[in-house]
């Protein structure tokens, strides 16, 4: 494990969060965050390898996050499934 993340770094890639999504949503006019997200996400990662932290605990983390909540994603695509196949009906 690495060493705690200072508050400046954590802001940083808060500030960097939010200003993505400023520019992809207000600015480019997409209307989507995904690139924004992602980029953020990897700043994080650069971030926190910066500090010490190993990628192979930062890889476990982010898998045992996705195994949590792939069982609310499943259900929220049923529910669109549902929804679109009454709406084609």
């Amino acid at each position: 494990m690495g060493k705690k993340i200072p508050m400046w770094q954590v802001l940083i890639v808060v500030a960097f969060m939010l200003a993505a999504l400023y520019w992809e949503v207000i600015v480019a006019g997409d209307g989507e965050g995904h690139i924004a997200l992602i980029a953020s996400s990897i700043v994080a990662a650069i971030v926190a390898v910066a500090n010490g932290w190993k990628w192979k605990y930062l890889e476990k983390g982010i898998l045992t996050t996705i195994d949590r909540s792939m069982q609310a994603a499943l259900i929220l695509m049923v529910v669109g499934l549902l929804v679109g196949a009454w709406v084609a009906g």
